[in-house]
């Protein structure tokens, strides 16, 4: 059979893998959390890096330029400096082995390969967005809060300096006093004034508080909702594994604070038989998962 097949498999298996991503990626999109929480922008297969440009009104963009002027003055001049940063795109794969004495079988004897893949390649780009890669490097949400200029919510007791501030106590309730809503708002108060909160951003055990109720029998939930315009923390919470244990993020969405961009989405592609009577087959994507432009994007709360 070597040679047969030579320089990969049938075009319609190809097709059938494909349909079996585009499927997974519709069932599975409210659980994307770097495709969800992110704006997209796609830049096409024949950009290698993307590169965003900067302005800035000279004396900076708080100071209002234009003038009230009597009849007859000259109005004041304004002028644009320019920054470029460069953002390359990765490629992200993984892959499997199809054996040749498949060929001519139905190609969904392989579907759970490519589901299986797909998810990788989703999981990765999560992981990405939230912790970012210090090779290659990539900003993610959590070094963004970090480096946030307009400081943190530190944890109870830290004594920390301004811009930053201490929580009021752990939200695990051992600390004599907890304000769950004015640790949110803090952190609400040090995304960039041109954004809004619309995510938090946690592990299901650092959720726990914010599910729980007071000596009122009031959920910690209620309270918060109107920092995000939402009316249910379905609305606002987004919970993964990936978030550090602890750690409370306030997330706002807006294309000038970050991005997600794809070169290329998610496709199949499969070469010539190896040794062992085995097709390998890789699912490729090019893009860029955290396009950080302003680490004012997210906000950090220490809870614990």
């Amino acid at each position: 059979m070597t040679g047969d097949y030579g320089a990969s498999i049938p075009a319609d298996t190809i097709k059938s893998f494909e349909r079996t991503i585009l499927n997974f990626r519709q069932a599975e999109r409210d659980k994307m959390l770097a495709r969800n929480l992110n704006t997209l922008r796609t830049v096409g297969p024949a950009i290698q890096t993307d590169v965003v440009t900067y302005w800035e009104k000279k004396g900076g963009n708080a100071n209002i330029l234009a003038a009230i002027k009597a009849k007859g003055a000259a109005a004041d001049l304004v002028g644009a400096s320019e920054d470029q940063k460069d953002y390359p795109m990765y490629k992200l794969t993984v892959g499997f082995n199809y054996n040749v004495r498949d060929i001519g079988l139905d190609p969904a004897l392989y579907t759970r390969n490519v589901e299986i893949c797909t998810r990788e390649v989703r999981r990765l780009e999560d992981y990405l967005w939230i912790n970012g890669s210090t090779a290659p490097a990539l900003t993610g949400i959590i070094t963004a809060a970090r480096a946030n200029e307009k400081g943190k919510v530190a944890a109870y007791g830290t004594s920390s300096s301004p811009p930053s501030c201490d929580s009021i106590g752990n939200w695990a309730g051992t600390d004599t006093y907890i304000d769950i809503y004015k640790d949110v708002l803090q952190a609400w108060s040090r995304l960039d004034d041109n954004f809004e909160a619309m995510y938090i951003g946690c592990t299901k055990a650092t959720a726990i508080p914010l599910r729980s109720m007071d000596d009122m029998r009031n959920k910690y939930a209620d309270q918060i909702l109107d920092l995000f315009g939402a009316t249910s923390l379905n609305d606002v919470l987004r919970t993964s594994e990936y978030w550090p244990a602890g750690y409370v993020y306030v997330i706002a969405k807006d294309p000038e604070g970050s991005e997600f961009v794809i070169s290329e989405d998610l496709k199949v592609k499969a070469y010539a038989e190896q040794p062992g009577e085995v097709i390998p087959v890789e699912l490729i994507e090019w893009i860029n998962p955290c396009e950080v432009h302003k680490n004012t994007i997210a906000a950090e709360i220490y809870t614990l």
